[in-house]
């Protein structure tokens, strides 16, 4: 029986009815009061307008509510407020309040280029294998001016094996099927930090990925994010892959697991050593050897704690 509706695009990127959007964004934010509104900008001056936007405030103690308000004369805007629960906490609360195929997230602090939305409903029409596809952002400061762009290996097709080593997925550059939370669930909220990357694992091992080498977004460094929360974001993460390996990721090889953990101690000892924390540095990258003897990765980065060839980065861990 023929429908009516085009035979070549995917009944998920097909508008749902009247009152259902194609797309759900999702902002959720915290005492973000001086950046909440350009987040909110951005997503309106999208290239498409078939969505909606929901403002989950975490339980602000500043006047969130009140910058938000002069945007809530756009229908497709809902401001929401909650208990401070963690961000995992809010995302999810946000995600059960809206229904719409596509779903899309959004810092407080960063913003969106025009054609984001755009770009990515493009792209998962013409890929229908895949469930998750994401882009590339440029970083800016506290003014918003345009400081240089976040640069890291990116990764398409079955991406579990590269996701083990690092999270390259940007939150912020992501569009994902909804239909994919229903099959690996949502987001942790035993998780304070990090609660993307625990995600992005769930799902490369049901799904494709799709990395579009293009700027779609804009990521706000601000000085207290460069440094302080490094040894915070790396426990977290030894927890997240743990976890993963113990239950999803368990049906993995074993070495591919013994590769994972080796990566993990290689990426945290570099770290270590260009904060100039030479013995933990040593002992990571030796734990790493010590599960891996053969992994190429921990000698080159051995020889390169040995010859003093680390070096302070400001990079973003994505």
């Amino acid at each position: 029986m023929n429908s009516g509706q085009p035979q070549d695009v995917p009944t998920d990127l097909l508008p749902a009815g009247d009152s259902v959007p194609l797309v759900s964004v999702i902002i959720t934010t915290y005492n973000r009061r001086d950046f909440v509104g350009e987040a909110v900008a951005s997503v309106l001056a999208q290239s498409v307008a078939d969505f909606e936007l929901l403002v989950v405030d975490d339980g602000s103690t500043d006047n969130t509510e009140e910058v938000v308000r002069p945007y809530l004369h756009d229908e497709r805007v809902r401001y929401l407020s909650k208990a401070n629960g963690g961000q995992a906490s809010a995302l999810n609360f946000g995600l059960a309040r809206t229904s719409a195929p596509l779903v899309c997230f959004l810092d407080s602090d960063c913003r969106w280029l025009p054609e984001k939305l755009e770009a990515q409903m493009a792209a998962l029409r013409d890929h229908r294998a895949v469930g998750v596809v994401y882009g590339e952002n440029e970083v800016i400061d506290t003014s918003g001016q345009v400081a240089g762009r976040m640069t890291m290996s990116r990764f398409s097709g079955r991406v579990v094996n590269q996701l083990l080593y690092d999270n390259f997925v940007n939150f912020n550059c992501s569009m994902i099927r909804r239909d994919l939370l229903e099959r690996v669930g949502a987001f942790n909220e035993r998780l304070r930090r990090n609660p993307d990357y625990d995600l992005w694992l769930r799902m490369s091992m049901v799904t494709e990925f799709l990395y579009m080498n293009r700027v779609l977004a804009q990521y706000r460094v601000m000085e207290d994010q460069l440094s302080s929360d490094r040894d915070a974001r790396f426990a977290s993460n030894r927890d997240i892959l743990a976890a993963f390996l113990d239950g999803p990721g368990s049906a993995l090889p074993a070495a591919e697991a013994r590769r994972a953990w080796s990566g993990f101690h290689v990426r945290r000892g570099r770290y270590y050593a260009s904060a100039g924390r030479h013995r933990e540095a040593y002992m990571d990258i030796f734990r790493a050897l010590k599960i891996s003897p053969r992994d190429k990765r921990a000698w080159r980065a051995l020889a390169a704690v040995a010859l003093g060839r680390t070096s302070r980065r400001k990079a973003h861990m994505a």
